[in-house]
C-alpha cells in the first residue's frame, strides 16, 4: 500500500487539463476525487476499493502485478499517432522513461520495480469504460519489494573471469 492513499484506482495525469480530456473520454461513474499531495500532482481517485484482481488479471494473470505495493498502467493519447510513425515510437519512449524514473525512485525509498510486459490493455479500457482508441494503455509496472528466486542465476554484469 501506499502511505497515505486508500486502497482503490487513480489517475495521475501530467496536467490539469489532460485530466479532464480524460474525464470526457471514460465512464462518469468515476468519482474524480482531488487527492491533495505536497508534489502538487494532478492526482485523482478514481474509486475506491481492492484493485489487486483487477491488477493481476489485466497484467497476464502475472500474480507480481497484486502483490505490490502499487501497480499502473500508463495512457497515452493516440489521436496524432494514426499516421506518424515516429510519433507512435516517442510514445514508447516516454513509457520507457517513465519507466527508468519508476525504477530509481522505487530503489531510492528500498523498494524494487519491474515492468510488466505482458497485459491486456483493452481490459484496462472497458474497465474505464473508453471505446475509443484516443488513448491507449502503452506500459504496466509494478513497485514493490522483491522476492528472491532461487531457481534464477544472478551473475556480475562483467564477468572477469569469461573476459580474459
Amino acid at each position: 500500500s501506499v502511505i497515505g492513499l486508500k486502497q482503490g484506482c487513480y489517475l495521475l495525469s501530467p496536467n490539469q487539463h489532460k485530466l479532464e480530456e480524460i474525464r470526457q473520454k471514460i465512464s462518469p461513474r468515476f468519482s474524480f476525487e482531488p487527492v491533495e499531495n505536497d508534489l502538487n500532482l494532478s492526482l485523482v481517485q478514481l474509486e475506491l476499493g481492492d484493485s489487486r484482481k483487477l491488477a493481476e488479471q489485466a497484467s497476464c494473470n502475472q500474480k507480481i502485478a497484486a502483490h505490490g505495493c502499487f501497480s499502473l498502467g500508463m495512457l497515452f493519447p493516440f489521436t496524432s499517432v494514426e499516421s506518424k510513425a515516429h510519433d507512435y515510437r516517442s510514445l514508447y519512449w516516454q513509457a520507457g522513461l517513465l519507466g527508468q524514473a519508476l525504477y530509481f525512485g522505487a530503489e531510492s525509498v528500498g523498494l524494487q520495480g519491474t515492468g510488466i510486459g505482458c497485459f491486456h490493455d483493452n481490459q484496462i479500457h472497458e474497465y474505464l469504460g473508453h471505446e475509443t482508441a484516443e488513448f491507449q494503455d502503452l506500459y504496466h509496472f509494478v513497485v514493490g519489494k522483491a522476492l528472491v528466486d532461487d531457481r534464477l542465476t544472478n551473475l556480475p554484469a562483467y564477468d572477469k573471469q569469461r573476459n580474459r
